[in-house]
């Protein structure tokens, strides 16, 4: 703001000069100073205001929860292997963990992971005849996701052996098949001709009978149950030759064996040489 002092009359200034101009540095100044916005040294009024020392700082929004899977199912395939399928319903998530318990176990456990956005993992890493649990998990930046529901899956039985591994094709050989996996109500077939007397005596060992076949050679043992079936390719060798009690063999094959006569066989063979010698 500019003052103007005039000299008139009496009233002199030193110099009776010109029209003295006595500037006063005011508000105007100061308010040209700071609202330059235009200008390189103004403009500073559009940037983020620092809080003061020792105010407190406002908490951070909590991120978003991820969504856990869900229509998790499991698909036994084999005696080790169970495939898992399940939707994905998480955004942003890392990958998802996929865990398993054996059924009644206790905890479940970390079994393994799958990357983002997966939808399928394949178990093969189970033991034949087990019952399983299964859940998965999102897992995220911030933490993981609340369980899927659990889904349950038995793998396979597997057949491991029989003993003897041969028998005549008339049938009557005792045999014992292990194995793993074996439950109630198990059957039993070589080469397609069933096993009669089976009994599962335990997970591990099965018994029974061999039938009479025309099957001829090497003839693959298939145990089936509850829990799936197992092969075991010509495993048990059909030889030739006839095993009924009091029959002769009239064809013998590899390690065929001779059974004994019915009883009173000689002397009926006697009595016959006797009675051929007295005729006229």
């Amino acid at each position: 703001m500019v003052i103007a002092l005039a000299c008139a009359g009496c009233f002199t200034l030193a110099g009776c000069g010109p029209v003295v101009a006595l500037a006063v540095a005011g508000a105007a100044g100061a308010a040209g100073a700071s609202g330059g916005g235009g200008g390189s040294g103004g403009g500073g009024g559009g940037g983020p205001i620092a809080p003061p020392p020792g105010a407190p700082v406002p908490p951070l929004a909590p991120a978003p929860p991820l969504v856990g899977p869900s229509g998790l199912s499991a698909s036994a395939v084999s005696a080790t292997r169970v495939d898992l399928r399940w939707t994905d319903h998480a955004t942003g998530e890392f990958g998802f963990r996929v865990e398993r318990r054996v059924r009644g176990g206790g905890s479940f456990l970390q079994l393994g992971t799958a990357p983002p956005d997966a939808t399928t993992f394949a178990d093969q890493a189970g033991s034949p005849g087990t019952d399983y649990d299964y859940r998965v998990l999102a897992t995220g930046p911030f933490g993981e996701s609340t369980p899927s529901n659990t889904a349950e899956a038995t793998t396979w039985l597997a057949v491991a052996g029989i003993s003897p591994g041969a028998g005549p094709i008339a049938g009557g050989t005792s045999v014992s098949i292990s194995g793993a996996g074996f439950r109630a109500g198990a059957t039993v077939s070589i080469a397609g001709t069933p096993l009669v007397n089976v009994v599962v005596q335990s997970a591990t060992t099965i018994s029974g009978v061999t039938s009479t076949t025309i099957a001829v050679g090497p003839g693959d043992v298939v145990v089936s149950g509850p829990n799936g079936s197992g092969v075991l390719t010509g495993a048990f060798n059909y030889r030739l030759g006839l095993a009924a009690v009091g029959s002769a063999i009239a064809l013998g094959g590899p390690g065929a064996t001779r059974t004994a006569p019915p009883p009173h066989a000689s002397a009926r063979a006697n009595t016959w040489a006797s009675s051929a010698s007295s005729l006229p």
